[in-house]
């Protein structure tokens, strides 16, 4: 998509929530403060960082004028710190367009111009844009491959436009029309939703929004985790969550799982006649499939060789996550606990909108 921007441009306010994030950050926020967009705002909100990113924040709003920081120094009742500090940078904004971001999101000069075209030729109301997932290793590679492809056949957002009914959204980049957003319930609608970004989607879905869903590789990128320990401590809060907190969706998703990606392996060699070749079949599925998809998220095809282990792996994960959020009575995100009841309310009235 070309930045080619109409006659009048609209103002777009870019909103970076951060807590604990000095170790990314500042590289982020360059690549923010250098984007080519005429009428652009950009507000960070600090949530109660302590390992230094207040003071790399205050530092560059003193080398950059235009940049507007917010320091929250408490959490209200009723909010999730991520949430809140999207709602209070919403507050402070003034944009057309509003584009919700992470801290740690790497974006190329003409990002903010593309999806503002894109969104003005389309008519959107609500734009996500999938970035370029940078990955360490194989292993890492084929998880985050796993989680979009997961996320895409449990959500079909390429249905967005087409039914309406239909939404997605990521926390790299979730562009909304402000006055749809506030109209909507904002994040107001979305305090105690653990996945606020996918909500976001849903939430102008059911306000009768007009959506789309982009691959941005060459316009977004980000680093979500630097090896597997990162990995499987990120993922500690969402895991559970798209299960719903349910102990039979638990036991649903783990005979899903064994069916689809550990039998596949263990049937050619236990199973016989045609159960020993459906097993086969279903490998040589999954690794074609892979290995096919692995160069568009530029990722290498030796990733495929950890195919074998990956559905023990999610099956162990799923209860370990599941079994430690039932123990503790709530999950821990970014260093605040958030109990379980408060999380459900905040679910159950969520769902009262719909």
């Amino acid at each position: 998509m070309p930045p080619i921007l109409p006659a009048i441009t609209p103002s777009v306010s870019l909103i970076v929530a951060a807590r604990d994030e000095a170790a990314a950050i500042e590289p982020a926020l360059r690549s923010i403060l250098a984007l080519e967009y005429p009428a652009l705002e950009i507000v960070v909100v600090d949530d109660r960082s302590t390992d230094g990113t207040s003071e790399i924040l205050d530092r560059l709003n003193t080398e950059f004028a235009s940049l507007q920081v917010i320091h929250v120094g408490e959490l209200p009742n009723g909010w999730l710190g991520k949430n809140h500090a999207l709602h209070r940078g919403a507050e402070a904004s003034r944009g057309e367009y509003l584009v919700f971001t992470d801290a740690d999101v790497v974006f190329e000069r003409s990002a903010i111009g593309r999806a503002v075209a894109f969104c003005e030729s389309e008519r959107l109301d609500h734009l996500t844009i999938i970035p370029r997932v940078i990955a360490r290793s194989a292993f890492l590679a084929l998880s985050m491959m796993g989680g979009f492809i997961g996320l895409l056949v449990q959500h079909r957002p390429w249905r967005a436009r087409k039914t309406g009914r239909h939404g997605l959204g990521v926390g790299a980049f979730n562009m909304v029309r402000a006055k749809a957003y506030r109209e909507a319930g904002g994040h107001e609608a979305l305090a105690m939703e653990v996945l606020d970004d996918i909500e976001l989607g849903r939430m102008m879905a059911r306000n009768g929004r007009r959506q789309d869903m982009l691959l941005g590789e060459d316009m977004l990128s980000i680093e979500m985790y630097r090896g597997a320990l990162e990995l499987f401590r990120g993922i500690q809060k969402n895991v559970f969550t798209f299960l719903d907190y349910s102990a039979w969706k638990v036991l649903a998703a783990t005979v899903v799982t064994f069916a689809f990606n550990v039998w596949p392996w263990i049937g050619p060699f236990v199973a016989e006649g045609a159960a020993r070749w459906a097993a086969v079949g279903s490998a040589a599925v999954a690794v074609f499939a892979y290995a096919y998809l692995t160069p568009r998220f530029r990722y290498s095809r030796w990733c495929v060789l950890y195919l074998p282990v990956m559905g023990i792996v999610t099956i162990t994960l799923i209860w370990q996550i599941a079994i430690r959020t039932w123990i503790q009575g709530g999950i821990v995100w970014r260093g605040t606990f958030y109990g379980l009841p408060e999380i459900r309310e905040g679910r159950k009235r969520l769902r009262a909108l719909q």
